[in-house]
């Protein structure tokens, strides 16, 4: 009786470790699915501002488009330009941008955006490394690959929808009046009065006209909207796949 006794202790221990591992694995796919879905509707955005802002051939069109060439005549301007994307991107120490084509305040400025860009450049790299991260755990828990095609499909349904929604409230904020979105952007980024300058004494305005960000938002916009609607039909297929797959199984 009492060999018995302990059988049944042992089992029911067992089966109540078990439940509670299959709870745990249950608790953690839900997670890494909620996880995937936002860090790749963040992702979209972010890949596309950095396949945008630092695009030289973008800037290249955008300067003839406004006349900055003929503005600032007499000087090298896709080598300031070029130097600026490389300070605000890759420039790690605290100093201002070495370029005697700006004045001190347009310096500092610029010190300030590339503390912001270079936020951004790493919130980037730290998603990417998420994403893959996360889409490796999800193919350990899941294990079949049914069931991993089925839970990439939704993702990419439920991410790719989530883009599209923020996308047209972007795109609605934009077009509907973008200079008062730009200078909302300032107000909250940058301390007062640092970030507006006068056309006649100080080159930034005309080398970045306000409309050039307005392009910039509005290539972003129109590529991760492009993505999103891949990524739906992506989710789409992977369920159709999903389906024909499990038909062709039980003929």
């Amino acid at each position: 009786m009492a060999l018995l006794y302990k059988r049944k202790r042992y089992l029911n221990f067992q089966f109540i470790f078990t439940d509670m591992a299959k709870h745990a694995k249950d608790t953690l796919t839900i997670a890494a699915i909620f996880l995937l879905v936002l860090t790749i509707s963040f992702f979209l955005y972010l890949f596309n501002f950095m396949d945008t802002a630092f695009d030289e051939d973008f800037y290249k069109k955008e300067f003839k488009e406004y006349n900055v060439y003929e503005t600032l005549s007499g000087n090298d301007i896709e080598k300031i330009n070029k130097d600026v994307l490389n300070y605000l991107r890759f420039e790690d120490e605290e100093k201002l941008v070495d370029n005697g084509f700006f004045t001190e305040r347009e310096k500092m400025h610029l010190l300030d955006v590339k503390d912001i860009i270079q936020v951004t450049v790493r919130l980037y790299y730290f998603l990417l490394a998420l994403l893959l991260f996360l889409l490796f755990l999800l193919i350990i828990l899941l294990m079949n690959p049914l069931r991993i095609i089925k839970y990439l499909g939704i993702i990419f349904l439920v991410s790719g929808g989530l883009s599209i929604l923020f996308t047209l409230v972007i795109f609605f904020l934009v077009n509907t009046d973008f200079s008062t979105s730009f200078s909302t952007f300032h107000n909250l980024f940058f301390e007062p009065g640092t970030f507006l300058f006068d056309g006649n004494i100080e080159n930034i305005v005309n080398l970045y006209p306000e409309m050039l960000f307005f392009d910039i938002t509005k290539e972003i916009v129109t590529n991760t909207m492009r993505l999103s609607f891949l990524m739906l039909i992506m989710g789409s297929l992977f369920l159709v796949i999903k389906r024909y797959v499990e038909k062709q199984k039980n003929i």
